[in-house]
């Protein structure tokens, strides 16, 4: 199609300078010649199938490519567009090349055009399992469950818990599983998310240097002190050996704290103690003077030191 002068007959291309510029990049002929039918249409104002066509061109040589894909997403208002193949299309795209946001965008626009989810959700999981550190999809996906909902709450969930399961570092699981727990709080029982936020703290206690995890437990102490005055030991059973140190008392905070202060002294735990309890002088100070080591780990010498 391309290369059919009927299809371009009436078109003519704008003239380009006989000298090179001094920074102009070696283009490929097939390249080249899309682009300058493309610098036409848009000139025109001209949003058609055959702009989709060169689009569709140029795309492939640079998913990052802004003025394509706005130009395709006005095509997509313009035209009768099969809106499911524009999806799978612009989908191969984001396989390709998952780290530009343009492709992921565009999908965006497309579901909100159709004013349907499709199956992206079930879909973008499937990428992100592939490639499980994308912000680009788990952006998709956070946004794909506002603005359509899903029909069960605990299946997301689930995926967290698959994630964190074979890699317990997985900073963009935990961030989506506060995301769950806050924007539906509603349709979650208080007692419930505190006895996940015990199974989450202890394995910080597992695995003390999890930065990740433990700006996820800052967060969630306060969010759920709110509404939970009670002891965590009233929920969560997988914390039952230190009962007899903590003996009931609440709130959260409080239960925390005498767990961490158990701990052989970590960088992550200091900090998660910083956020509970910031009078704790001793601990404050501990943390403010020896500062990040390497491994995220204070050995016992190491705070014999001070």
């Amino acid at each position: 199609m391309l290369n059919s002068d009927k299809v371009w007959e009436d078109i003519e291309l704008l003239k380009k300078p006989d000298e090179p510029l001094l920074f102009e990049l070696k283009q490929d002929i097939l390249e080249l010649r899309a682009k300058s039918f493309f610098k036409v249409l848009i000139k025109n104002k001209e949003f058609s199938t055959r702009g989709l066509y060169l689009t569709s061109i140029i795309i492939k040589y640079n998913p990052a490519d802004y003025t394509s894909w706005y130009y395709r997403n006005e095509c997509l208002k313009a035209l009768d567009v099969d809106l499911n193949d524009e999806l799978n299309f612009t989908r191969k795209i984001t396989m390709e090349s998952i780290k530009a946001f343009q492709p992921w965008n565009h999908r965006r626009n497309i579901c909100t055009l159709a004013n349907s989810g499709f199956n992206e959700i079930e879909y973008v999981k499937l990428e992100i399992s592939t490639s499980p550190k994308n912000q680009c999809a788990w952006g998709h996906l956070t946004w794909l469950v506002r603005y359509f909902g899903v029909s069960d709450l605990f299946k997301e969930l689930e995926f967290v818990e698959f994630l964190v399961s074979g890699d317990v570092y997985n900073n963009s699981a935990w961030n989506y599983k506060n995301f769950i727990f806050k924007y539906f709080k509603t349709d979650f029982d208080i007692d419930f998310m505190v006895k996940e936020l015990g199974r989450d703290f202890q394995r910080l206690l597992r695995r003390t240097d999890n930065e990740g995890l433990c700006s996820y437990i800052m967060d969630m102490v306060p969010f759920l002190e709110s509404s939970y005055t009670k002891c965590i030991m009233t929920n969560c059973e997988c914390l039952f050996f230190f009962h007899e140190i903590i003996l009931g008392e609440g709130p959260l905070s409080t239960c925390l704290v005498k767990i961490i202060k158990l701990q052989p002294p970590s960088l992550q735990l200091l900090r998660l103690l910083k956020k509970l309890k910031p009078d704790e002088e001793v601990f404050a100070h501990l943390y403010n003077s020896l500062g990040p080591p390497s491994n995220g780990y204070f050995g016992p010498f190491e705070v014999r030191l001070l």
